[in-house]
């Protein structure tokens, strides 16, 4: 049993595409500040070539949020690119996992049931997580016999 690596990407992210207008108005950073963060490689824009415009990628997009954010915080450029760095990297760290652990989802008494995978090396039982009324994290072992209820 393997994690549904399609679970949490459906669709391709690389190819939702921003011009830089869209950046600028989405961020709430100018076309100035963007091409300056391009320039100093803190940001990466695709062009087919030089009389083009700029655009984006929705890593990118993500990438100039956070930049955003962390200035908007007291940061200076590089602590806020830096910050971005370590989160970004959190992010594909966390979605990796996620991406090999999630097996499936069920609804089920009104909670989504998220199927953990095997619960022993014996593979005998499916670990279950879902969050509760109160948005508390309830963990349910399930033979692979049963039926989820």
């Amino acid at each position: 049993m393997s994690g549904n690596h399609k679970f949490f990407s459906p669709i391709d992210i690389h190819k939702l595409i921003f011009r830089i207008g869209e950046v600028s108005k989405i961020c709430n950073v100018s076309p100035r500040q963007l091409r300056y963060w391009d320039q100093k490689g803190f940001i990466k824009s695709s062009r087919h070539d030089e009389s083009s415009s700029r655009v984006y990628d929705f890593i990118n997009l993500v990438r100039i949020g956070l930049i955003k954010s962390y200035l908007d915080q007291g940061y200076t450029l590089k602590a806020a690119v830096e910050h971005t760095d370590n989160k970004q990297e959190t992010m594909r760290n966390i979605h990796r996992f996620l991406d090999h652990t999630v097996y499936g989802v069920k609804n089920t008494n009104g909670h989504t049931m998220i199927n953990l995978g095997y619960f022993d090396k014996e593979k005998t039982s499916y670990l279950y997580g879902y969050l509760d009324d109160n948005n508390d994290t309830v963990y349910k072992v399930v033979p692979v016999d049963k039926k989820l209820d």
